[in-house]
């Protein structure tokens, strides 16, 4: 009995660093190395700043063409953490890990390396939510946003910056297509909310399916917050397969500053309501914006009806 003691695999306890691809994320890992692969993905996953599954997160070795471990300062591991796909990049993310294999079987050093990546972490966006932080803060700059006042019509104006900004909170289109229809659209929201007493009204924007309600009225709600500093509360239901989704997107414009929580259930965005319109209850300068469907759009209303906010909303025709 002795001799088949002797046998078993000695168990030790590793730490793998491991990088999370396109986020940036490093972090450590304590593990046995007679555990396996799926195992590592499990602590993974409760790692996370994200809603994900083990099963959808895929591992890689992080070595390069010559065994070795990639190291934190090298140009491939900024590379990674960009997302840019780069020929040696591509290299680097050889055949997934297995999720049976052994940790020890993977060549990890019982002691830590300095500067070392041992694993790379890759989370695909299986569905809506699954990759993105529960919320984030950042500023707004008025450069990023055009008023299209100052924009003819018939022109396409780049909107690549605001596009990049809200490309996890719902997307923006990079470049926008003025149309007659558009300006007067617009010139129209400018003069009932840019002035000394913004009206505490309701409105509702309806419209045909892809004419770009959707754009102008995120567009408007950026340009009222980064160039006359208004406090708005936007909502936007998004959908997807034809469908609207659970979650909701939640902007909450503080001036140039803006909370962004991508993955609102109903319960969530209602306490988020109820905080915000607390906060900005007496500021002539505040607007809810809500982009859903008829009967959200109808709930939205009773929210507003007690207060003294100033209530934009809008549906989509073919809800």
């Amino acid at each position: 009995m002795e001799f088949i003691s002797n046998l078993r695999p000695r168990r030790t306890m590793v730490t793998l660093e491991c990088l999370q691809v396109n986020n940036g994320r490093d972090f450590a890992i304590e593990i046995n190395n007679t555990e396996c692969v799926q195992t590592l993905k499990e602590l993974l996953a409760q790692q996370m700043e994200y809603t994900v599954h083990p099963d959808d997160l895929k591992l890689f070795l992080a070595k390069n063409d010559d065994d070795n471990w990639l190291q934190q300062n090298s140009g491939v591991v900024e590379a990674l953490k960009r997302g840019v796909a780069t020929n040696v990049v591509k290299k680097v993310e050889k055949p997934q890990m297995i999720g049976s294999y052994e940790i020890r079987a993977l060549g990890v050093p019982t002691e830590g390396s300095r500067g070392n990546i041992h694993v790379l972490v890759v989370v695909p966006p299986k569905e809506w939510g699954d990759v993105r932080p529960s919320k984030q803060v950042f500023v707004m700059l008025q450069t990023s946003v055009v008023d299209l006042n100052d924009v003819g019509e018939g022109e396409v104006q780049s909107t690549a910056e605001l596009s990049q900004l809200l490309q996890l909170y719902g997307d923006f289109l990079s470049s926008l297509f003025v149309r007659q229809e558009v300006k007067m659209v617009w010139g129209i929201l400018c003069n009932n909310y840019i002035g000394s007493s913004p009206p505490n009204n309701a409105y509702v924007l309806v419209g045909s399916p892809g004419v770009g309600k959707s754009a102008l009225l995120v567009l408007f709600c950026c340009y009222l917050a980064t160039h006359h500093a208004y406090n708005i509360y936007l909502a936007r239901t998004l959908k997807h397969a034809g469908r609207a989704s659970s979650p909701h997107v939640l902007l909450c414009f503080r001036g140039k500053e803006v909370t962004a929580y991508p993955d609102c259930r109903p319960h969530h965005t209602e306490a988020l309501w109820a905080t915000f319109r607390t906060e900005h209850v007496h500021n002539l300068k505040f607007l809810i914006v809500v982009m859903a469907t008829a009967k959200q759009t109808s709930k939205a209303a009773n929210w507003t009806s007690s207060t003294h906010a100033t209530c934009y909303q809008h549906r989509r025709s073919t809800d």
